[in-house]
This record gives C-alpha cells, sequence and structure tokens, in this order.
C-alpha cells in the first residue's frame, strides 16, 4: 500500500467531504460535514472503504498522523 500524505487526506476531505456552504450540510440534507476533522475522519473512512487503506489499523494511523501533522 502507497502511503497516503497529509496532503492528500487534507485535499480529499476538502473536496469530497466539507461543506462550504450550510445547504450542503448533512444536517440539511446532503452529505457534507460541518467541520473539518469530521471531514477528514469521513475521508479516510472512504479510502479504506475502497481497499486503499489495508486494515483499520493504517486508517487510525492515517486520521492520528494528520491531525498530528495539523
Amino acid at each position: 500500500m502507497k502511503k497516503i500524505t497529509i496532503a492528500e487526506i487534507l485535499h480529499l476531505a476538502a473536496d469530497k467531504y466539507l461543506a462550504s456552504k450550510i445547504n450542503e450540510y448533512w444536517y440539511y440534507g446532503d452529505e457534507k460535514e460541518k467541520y473539518s476533522c469530521c471531514a477528514i475522519i469521513e475521508a479516510a473512512m472512504s479510502l479504506w472503504n475502497e481497499d486503499k487503506i489495508d486494515s483499520v489499523e493504517d486508517r487510525n494511523e492515517l486520521i492520528k498522523r494528520t491531525f498530528e501533522g495539523l
């Protein structure tokens, strides 16, 4: 497995999982997150679900590394 960089996970979180407008927020009917920390977790989950992350431990390590890097 290729090691996913902090920049890659942040780009994915911002592009696909972070709401830029209030009506994109999941509470208002869309599927995006209001807070960047939640968007990062959703992005990591999506990579794990797509088999780009091999295990739960790798996913958790990616999340931990990203939060520590910020």
